[in-house]
C-alpha cells in the first residue's frame, strides 16, 4: 500500500549508499553497496555492506578506490538478493541526491525482477525543505557537525547519511512540519515526492537467487584518491537542478583548490558529470531550446571551474 497516509514515525528507513563504475545508470553498474537502517527511537545501524561484481569492466577507480583485484570472487548484485531483502522489505528508502544514486539501485533491482520505483526520500532536498541550501553529503555533515565514519567508501557514507536523516526527521517533528508522508510532500515539486504514492517492497518480491552468496565488505587497503569522490559529489549536488549559480561556482572553485586535485582528475570528474547531465536532459531523445540552454549554462559553469568537455 502507498506510504502517503502513513506517519513519518510509523515506518523504518533504509539509507542507501553506493559506488558505481560511472554515472550512467543502465550502462554503469554498482560496485559497492551499503545499507543503514533508521528506526524511530533507535540509533542508526549498518545492516549490509559488500563490494559487488559489476559484471562488466571496472571503471571509476579514481573515485571509488576499488581495483579489479578487490572484486575477484565478489558476489553479483543478483546473488545477494536474499541478504538484501530483510533490509529493504517494508521500508522507505533514503539517499543523498536520490535522483542520481537511487537510479542505480532501481536499475539493479530491475535486473532481478523488481521493475518499479520504490517510495523514497532525498536527504539533500529535505535540507532545502527545512530552509537550508542544497549541499553534498560531506558538506551537509560538516554543517551539522556530524563526524564522518572511519569506514571507507559506501559504508561510511551510509552511516553518515543515516545520522543526517535522524537530524532532519527530528526537526520536522519538532517543527510540526508534517505528520505523514503525504503532508511532507504536499505542495513540493521535487522529483522524489512522486514516489510517496508507491508502496515499499513486500515479502516475496526479491527472489532468492543464491542463498549461499556471502557479502564481502571493502578491504581496508582499498583507499583510492582522497577527495575525488567528495569533489564529484559536490559537483553533482550543485548541478542537481540542471543549473549552477554564482555562489555554487565559487564554492566548488574553493573546494577544488582545497583538495588540490590533479588537473587530469578534475577533468575526468567534469567529463563524467557533464555526460550524466546530457543523459538526464535528453531522456526523451530530443533537446528543446530550454534544455540546450541548461546544458550550455552547465558547460559554462564547468569551464569556469577550470575545464569543460571539448576544451
Amino acid at each position: 500500500m502507498t506510504v502517503a497516509s502513513l506517519s513519518l514515525d510509523a515506518v523504518e528507513y533504509v539509507v542507501v549508499s553506493l559506488e558505481t563504475t560511472g554515472l550512467m545508470a543502465g550502462r554503469d553498474r554498482v560496485v559497492e553497496l551499503a545499507l543503514a537502517s533508521v528506526a524511530p527511537g533507535s540509533a542508526p545501524r549498518l545492516e549490509f555492506t559488500s563490494v559487488i561484481d559489476p559484471e562488466r569492466v571496472l571503471a571509476g577507480s579514481a573515485v571509488h578506490g576499488l581495483e579489479a583485484a578487490d572484486l575477484v570472487g565478489a558476489p553479483s548484485f543478483a546473488a545477494l538478493a536474499s541478504q538484501l531483502a530483510p533490509a529493504l522489505i517494508g521500508r522507505v528508502l533514503v539517499a543523498h541526491n536520490a535522483q542520481h544514486g537511487l537510479r542505480f539501485m532501481f536499475d539493479e533491482l530491475g535486473r532481478i525482477g523488481l521493475r518499479r520505483e520504490l517510495p523514497h526520500l532525498c536527504s539533500m532536498y529535505l535540507r532545502c525543505m527545512l530552509g537550508g541550501e542544497r549541499l553534498s553529503l560531506a558538506d551537509a555533515c560538516h554543517v551539522e557537525r556530524i563526524g564522518l565514519s572511519s569506514e571507507r567508501g559506501a559504508t561510511g557514507q551510509a552511516l553518515a547519511g543515516a545520522t543526517l536523516l535522524t537530524r532532519y526527521l527530528e526537526r520536522i517533528r519538532k517543527g510540526r512540519m508534517a505528520a505523514t508522508f503525504g503532508e511532507l510532500v504536499r505542495g513540493q515539486d521535487y522529483v522524489f515526492c512522486r514516489s510517496i504514492a508507491n508502496s515499499p517492497i513486500h515479502s516475496g518480491e526479491l527472489a532468492e537467487a543464491d542463498p549461499q552468496a556471502l557479502a564481502r565488505p571493502r578491504s581496508r587497503s582499498s583507499i583510492g584518491l582522497a577527495g575525488v569522490g567528495r569533489y564529484q559529489d559536490a559537483v553533482l549536488a550543485a548541478l542537481a537542478d540542471l543549473d549552477v549559480s554564482e555562489s555554487e561556482i565559487d564554492t566548488l572553485g574553493r573546494l577544488r583548490a582545497d583538495l588540490a586535485l590533479p588537473d587530469e582528475v578534475t577533468q575526468a570528474v567534469h567529463a563524467r558529470v557533464f555526460g550524466l547531465m546530457i543523459e538526464l536532459v535528453a531522456h526523451d531523445d530530443r533537446l528543446d531550446a530550454d534544455e540546450r540552454g541548461k546544458l550550455a549554462r552547465i558547460h559554462a559553469g564547468l569551464r569556469r571551474l577550470g575545464w569543460a568537455p571539448g576544451e
